[in-house]
């Protein structure tokens, strides 16, 4: 008995080495299925980068809200809001061509490719960037109310083309409103309008709180800039040297007055110098300037607002033409001209009115709109492109 003892002993040790070593290699063999399946995922994962980049060359993508198309019947209203809301725009019929998948009551997230010379992506690539590096230390959700209400009436809105542009004064904005014009139906050729309709612009600050909230997250938005110092200097030759009653009399007085050395006793403001009226707009609190000099943050709040494209005034007719072409609306509407009698200085002329400008002048200037130097990637001591 002592021997059959033993034996069942054994045996039963025998049995549960058997079964260890077939657990164990049943685990060994999952875990390498696991990781060939890990290793083959990873290897599509790579292709499929790939051929973004490869893409990416050639593109660029920017992210917009895709709508689909609306039905014939249903073309000529346009809701300015969710299907849920009582808001809805009824547009002119002269626009009713209009590409309808802009504008469209069921949307679904996409991304828009924009096929363009490299130069072009390039940089609009560069702006984005910019803009994104410089807003991550500021602190765009603590806007005053004057912020708010100010940059929200420089939104001009299309709830046909699902549209938001700030304009920012002195950089093109005028044709800009008039590309607005034909949008809305006021008129039917840019070349026609000599005096933009301002009565017909519809901003986002006439909009409730949910119906702006929800332009700004859906519609496709953009602004255009320009060097900062280049855009002083054309408001300042606009409104001063060209003599503009209204604005002699509000600033011109008072600038000469308080920015003059022994000044006139009844100064007319008809003689400001471009020295003392950059001395002014340093020393100016933000909300006490006027808008052809305020800054891009307090205008359009670059890093309060996403916005889908960032045009810049020294390529303007390229970078209006492709975005109209971008939006498919260059069929129904292009960007005007330069005006005949818009006036360009040369390199030369735009330096002989920084070197009358007193170097601490200028540095409180520079500093003041440093923001806007900063987002835009433009250098402060040249005056051109950006760099």
């Amino acid at each position: 008995s002592f021997r059959t003892c033993k034996f069942f002993t054994a045996f039963t040790c025998f049995g549960t080495l058997l079964v260890l070593y077939y657990c164990l290699l049943v685990t060994v063999i999952e875990k390498e299925t696991l990781q060939v399946a890990k290793a083959h995922s990873i290897g599509s994962q790579t292709s499929e980068n790939r051929a973004r980049a490869r893409d990416s060359r050639h593109s660029i993508v920017i992210d917009v809200e895709r709508q689909t198309e609306r039905s014939s019947e249903d073309a000529s209203i346009i809701p300015a809001t969710p299907a849920n809301s009582q808001d809805v725009h009824v547009v002119s019929k002269s626009t009713e061509a209009l590409p309808q998948q802009l504008h469209s009551r069921h949307r679904q997230k996409s991304k828009i490719l924009l096929p363009y010379n490299q130069t072009h992506i390039t940089r609009q690539i560069l702006v984005q960037e910019s803009v994104r590096r410089t807003c991550q230390g500021i602190n765009s959700s603590a806007l005053s109310p004057w912020q708010l209400s100010y940059f929200l009436k420089h939104l001009i809105v299309d709830d046909r083309t699902r549209l938001l542009y700030c304009y920012v004064p002195k950089v093109g904005c005028a044709n800009w409103k008039r590309v607005f014009n034909i949008l809305y139906g006021a008129h039917h050729s840019v070349e026609n309008i000599s005096t933009v309709n301002h009565s017909s612009m519809k901003l986002l600050s006439s909009y409730s709180d949910h119906e702006i909230s929800y332009r700004l997250k859906n519609y496709f938005k953009f602004m255009f800039v320009r060097h900062p110092l280049d855009r002083l200097l054309s408001a300042f030759r606009n409104k001063f040297e060209e003599h503009f009653k209204t604005f002699e009399a509000k600033y011109g007085v008072q600038i000469v007055r308080n920015f003059r050395p022994n000044p006139p006793a009844h100064p007319k403001g008809d003689d400001v110098t471009f020295a003392e009226f950059l001395a002014y707009v340093a020393s100016t609190s933000n909300n006490l300037l006027n808008e052809h000099w305020s800054s891009y943050i307090d205008l359009c709040q670059p890093c309060f607002v996403d916005y889908d494209y960032v045009g810049h005034f020294e390529f303007l007719e390229e970078d209006a033409s492709f975005l109209l072409a971008t939006l498919k609306l260059d069929k129904f509407v292009h960007y005007p001209q330069k005006q005949k009698y818009y006036n360009i200085l040369s390199e030369e002329e735009k330096g002989t009115y920084l070197q009358s400008v007193p170097s601490e002048v200028l540095r409180d200037v520079i500093n003041k709109f440093a923001l806007d130097f900063q987002l835009f990637g433009y250098h402060p001591h040249f005056i051109g492109a950006p760099h």
